[in-house]
């Protein structure tokens, strides 16, 4: 007699394939640690380089003092 052989077929769905060939490539990888750099320095941007309150944010050109 012959053995039966069940074969378990995981199905993935989009989203898990997606991550998955994702992860497989390291330049995706380093692109998507870059771009969130990015986006974490943005964020935290005034407690990395804080502006000092007394310095305007507008020049005012009309008014040179020699």
């Amino acid at each position: 007699m012959a053995a039966i052989v069940e074969e378990q077929v995981e199905i993935l769905s989009a989203r898990r394939m997606a991550w998955l060939r994702f992860r497989a490539n390291p330049v995706a990888v380093i692109g998507a640690l870059m771009v969130a750099t990015v986006v974490l320095a943005a964020i935290f941007a005034p407690l990395i380089a804080p502006f000092p309150d007394h310095a305007g944010a507008v020049i005012d050109f009309r008014n040179k003092h020699p």
